[in-house]
């Protein structure tokens, strides 16, 4: 969930990043690709790892409200 409740953010192995409105079902895509793990942090910051099963990835951290709109 986004610290404002308004969104919940999954990630899929084929279709990235998403963050999904609850009100009304709209998605964004905040990440191409495949992440092997998300966080959502209280304070809006979004953490992940693109690493693949055969070599290590390396953590990455940004705010929500900097990832581009779709």
């Amino acid at each position: 969930m986004t610290p404002d409740r308004r969104s919940v953010v999954i990630a899929d192995w084929s279709g990235g990043t998403v963050a999904i409105e609850l009100s009304t079902g709209a998605r964004r895509i905040l990440l191409a690709g495949s992440q092997r793990w998300i966080a959502v942090s209280p304070r809006g910051e979004i953490a992940w790892s693109n690493e693949a099963d055969d070599a290590p990835g390396n953590v990455c951290i940004a705010s929500l409200s900097h990832l581009p709109a779709a």
